[in-house]
């Protein structure tokens, strides 16, 4: 399977939203309360866009997973809960959001390659680990996130304090 990582621009704003329905569909049909309501709106996938931590996998066909990647902290991550951060509080991380996978390739290895590829930055760029978050009922991005060498440190509280199961992986 060929596939390109890349910085995601203007013109992917349509194939990206389209993967976020299917995505919420998806965890819809789970049982994954998780996006609702039109969350991630084309709004905040044109914003993340715009602001350049959009990146994208894509193969011959296109455009075909996303992922949001923060590189100047998270806010929500400052708290944790019922645990801690593998590398402390006041580590530099890279904090990925949004993950989503097109209909077409789940279950092929895409959003491993996107972590394997968050990884290589990390590692380029010198950050001391990556962090995520997900729902408590999302057990596919568990399951990936675990096979990917993530490991749970406890929980974190979103901005509208939902409770979520904080992440970190880190070569230390």
């Amino acid at each position: 399977m060929d596939m390109i990582f890349r910085k995601a621009d203007e013109r992917d704003v349509d194939a990206i939203e389209e993967i976020m329905a299917q995505a919420r569909r998806f965890m819809a049909e789970n049982g994954v309360i998780q996006w609702v309501n039109g969350y991630p709106s084309r709004e905040v996938v044109a914003a993340d866009v715009a602001a350049g931590c959009c990146w994208v996998m894509a193969d011959g066909l296109g455009v075909c997973a996303s992922v949001t990647v923060l590189t100047d902290g998270e806010p929500t991550y400052d708290r944790i809960y019922g645990g801690e951060w593998l590398t402390g509080g006041d580590a530099r991380y890279i904090a990925m959001h949004r993950v989503a996978v097109a209909d077409r390739m789940r279950g092929k290895g895409v959003a491993p390659m996107m972590v394997e590829a968050v990884k290589e930055r990390k590692r380029r760029e010198g950050f001391e680990s990556i962090r995520i978050d997900t729902h408590r009922d999302n057990r596919a991005m568990q399951r990936m996130l675990e096979k990917t060498g993530f490991r749970r440190c406890g929980t974190i509280y979103l901005e509208n304090g939902s409770e979520r199961i904080a992440f970190e992986w880190t070569e230390r």
